[in-house]
């Protein structure tokens, strides 16, 4: 079923991974300092560091601070002074140091492992004075830029664990202004001072989003504070300009617990989806402008930055490999033998067919499974849009599926939707439901006007959540189609939504037709977190378990309700993991993310009581390095099923299959935890790209396995306050 890669010469695998090679004999430089330091504040005074001395790279390390020195600046003869010097001044800049009495010690030079010197290269990425931005165009205002970014990789080539960096390129916008302007100009649509708090916004000096999440008041009252803790120059020419009238705004960055002071004026909006209607930004145009000419412009932009790398890193004695790609890495690349669109599928009466020809399975063999073939619909249209003709040829496809459609309710008038009064709305569109909901059905179609959506996440909520919400807690499924999808081909949209009705109402519309031998139950593992809207911090409200077996068919979904400490699964849901009865069977567990804190080792513990056998899955989505396929002279997307091993246990793997209008593939980055049972990595990677064929929602597979696929939308429902009587839903696939 599964080869190891071969060379093709008329076509090259390549990803953004650059191997570093140090100079011989290179050494890095540690010390240590009398302060005490954990790894955050370690990690801080090391930026800080780097920010006040051009001339080193510095990294924390355990215990340690490990520097590397521009070779044409070789070390000062008083190497101790210097230092203590500069961390001196690095400790001003961090308030939780301040008044501390710090000497240097234990200057010592060392020899540099994979590890430290790919984050020592990712250090000297980050402060190298070179193009990092490449302009797009503007549009209302709005840049839009190639941004590339750095992260720090570790790969095995013949036995042998080297260094690396990974370079890859984000499409960014940002606004021409900052927030003081707006607030100034009245540009943004009811943006008051007293709303500033949870709007997400860009801070000058730093790559990641923040969210402002206090106000301090005014400059006036900070603005020496500020000078003397600000680092970046940027932002002390803005203090220093600024009014002292101006507002000083608490800033979280990403999901750092510690906020942040900036003045007003070092704050621009962060133009999203989401957002950018409320800035008058028209988000469709400036999407379009990061999708033209995508894989030219990145072939590029990686061209000319790896260019301008080699020469800064030659300064520290590292030179830097050429992109890792079958020609010089054949070893690392492996792909699927056969293709996943063709692996066979079980329907009803037995019939199969390949995963490509899914409606022809349904419509020979209906649906694998038929818990309740009698569907009894209750449908609401709450839109302009007529909706006759999509129900009469949904009733026609759930006919040809094998199932008994039930009409006992259909609600046709339009009710008065006052978008704009979103109170007066829900009561007479309740008075529709409370109606409808007199009746026992198994599904509720509704249609709703495409305004809606966007008051999702507004005070008052959408009509959506709030229908969602009404009809699930009365253990009843739903599916709700926008008055657009009803202006596009009925056809294509019935053929994505009539698997997902069949499986929402407790049947299984097909599984695999060839079990996968790897484990006995597959399990999906993840965390829902809610950031607070008036000050920093989340709330981990929901944990979210779904079981499936070796045939992908689901067993069964727990939802852990309660709140929870930090990002960690507690004991209690642990348990739930693996019950009772996986003795003696071997149950594969995706975590979505990182294993935190002890979970794995209470899985471990749990695994060996119960004598199961245990394979433990981290499954990455975010700032994963891309792959590419060279057919020369054109670059393009991979294929899906493509894998490149960093290492025995961590593999990157293509996962879709995208057009090159849309873009290029985002892998998925699979590791074998350590407390893992020992398990062949391609057997893995085969398992993760099969069980994304399925998902009944859509006829177009996932990027992600169905365990853990969905995960955040059934934890981010439940976070609302939506969530499914379990008992009833135990086979209903609410999430699709």
């Amino acid at each position: 079923m599964m080869k190891q890669l071969k060379q093709a010469h008329e076509i090259l695998f390549l990803a953004e991974i650059f191997p570093l090679i140090p100079d011989l004999g290179l050494q890095g430089i540690c010390f240590e300092v009398t302060v005490n330091l954990d790894r955050k504040l370690g990690n801080r005074f090391c930026f800080y560091l780097c920010r006040l001395d051009s001339e080193h790279v510095y990294i924390w390390n355990v215990d340690k601070i490990i520097y590397l020195p521009n070779q044409a600046n070789q070390t000062s003869d008083d190497e101790l002074q210097r230092l203590e010097k500069l961390s001196i001044q690095a400790i001003t800049h961090i308030e939780e140091l301040e008044n501390h009495d710090l000497k240097i010690k234990n200057l010592t030079p060392i020899p540099l492992n994979a590890k430290q010197l790919s984050i020592l290269g990712y250090q000297i990425f980050r402060h190298a004075n070179i193009q990092k931005t490449f302009p797009i165009d503007t549009i209302d205002n709005v840049s839009v830029r190639r941004h590339v970014e750095a992260n720090s990789e570790i790969f095995i080539h013949s036995d042998t664990e080297q260094a690396a960096i990974a370079l890859t390129i984000k499409s960014k916008m940002r606004y021409l202004g900052t927030l003081s302007d707006l607030l100034q100009s009245g540009q943004a649509i009811s943006l008051q001072e007293d709303e500033l708090i949870g709007l997400q916004v860009n801070a000058i000096g730093v790559d990641g989003r923040c969210t402002i999440r206090e106000l301090r008041g005014n400059l006036g009252e900070h603005r020496d504070r500020l000078l003397r803790l600000a680092s970046d120059p940027d932002v002390r020419r803005i203090i220093d300009r600024s009014d002292d009238v101006d507002l000083v705004l608490a800033v979280q960055i990403g999901k750092q617990q510690k906020l942040y002071d900036y003045p007003i004026a070092a704050l621009t909006p962060s133009i999203t989806a989401s957002t950018a209607k409320q800035f008058g930004v028209d988000y469709g145009k400036l999407l379009q402008l990061t999708k033209h000419n995508l894989l030219t412009a990145r072939q590029e932009t990686l061209r000319t930055i790896s260019q301008s790398l080699t020469l800064e890193f030659e300064k520290y004695g590292i030179k830097l490999g050429k992109s890792l790609n079958t020609r010089t890495h054949l070893s690392l690349f492996w792909k699927l033998d056969s293709q996943l669109e063709e692996t066979a599928l079980l329907f009803g009466k037995q019939k199969t067919s390949v995963q490509a020809r899914t409606l022809s399975g349904l419509s020979s063999g209906g649906a694998y499974q038929k818990n309740k073939p009698d569907i009894r619909i209750s449908s609401l249209r709450f839109c302009a849009t007529l909706a006759g003709n999509f129900v009469k040829q949904l009733e026609a496809q759930l006919i040809r599926y094998g199932f008994n459609p039930i009409f006992v309710y259909k609600h046709n008038s339009l009710v008065n939707l006052d978008l704009g009064n979103i109170a007066s709305t829900k009561v007479e569109v309740e008075r529709v439901l409370e109606d409808a909901l007199a009746l026992p059905c198994d599904i509720f179609l509704i249609f709703l006007p495409d305004a809606d959506r966007e008051l999702d996440d507004t005070e008052g909520g959408s009509l959506y959540h709030y229908l969602y919400s009404r009809i699930i807690e009365r253990g009843v499924a739903s599916q709700f189609i926008s008055e657009k999808t009803l202006k596009q081909s009925i056809g294509n949209v019935l053929n994505n939504v009539v698997p997902g009705i069949i499986a929402k109402t407790g049947n299984i519309p097909f599984v695999f037709a060839e079990p996968l031998m790897i484990a006995d139950r597959f399990i999906g593992l993840d965390v829902a977190r809610k950031a607070l809207s008036k000050r920093s911090g989340s709330i981990n409200a929901c944990a979210t378990i779904r079981v499936y077996g070796r045939h992908g068919d689901l067993i069964s979904y727990a939802l852990e309700d309660s709140s929870l400490e930090g990002e960690e699964i507690p004991q209690r849901v642990i348990d739930k993991v693996l019950p009772i009865d996986s003795s003696g069977k071997v149950t594969l567990v995706y975590r979505d993310g990182r294993f935190c804190g002890n979970e794995a080792q209470a899985l471990r513990e749990r695994a060996n009581s119960l004598g199961a056998g245990l394979i433990l899955v981290e499954c990455t989505k975010s700032g994963v390095p891309r792959l590419y396929q060279w057919d020369k002279p054109r670059m393009s997307s991979p294929p899906k099923g493509l894998a490149l091993h960093l290492s025995s246990q961590e593999a990157l793997v293509i996962s879709t299959q995208v057009s090159e209008r849309i873009g290029l593939a985002r892998p998925l980055r699979l590791k074998i935890h350590e407390l893992s049972d020992a398990v062949d990595l391609n057997a893995v990677i085969e398992a993760t790209l099969k069980l994304t064929l399925l998902h009944y929602g859509s006829l177009k597979p996932p990027r992600l396995p169905i365990p853990i696929f969905g995960a955040d939308r059934v934890s981010g429902l439940r976070l609302k306050g939506i969530y499914p009587v379990t008992a009833i839903y135990e086979k209903r696939q609410f999430w699709l």
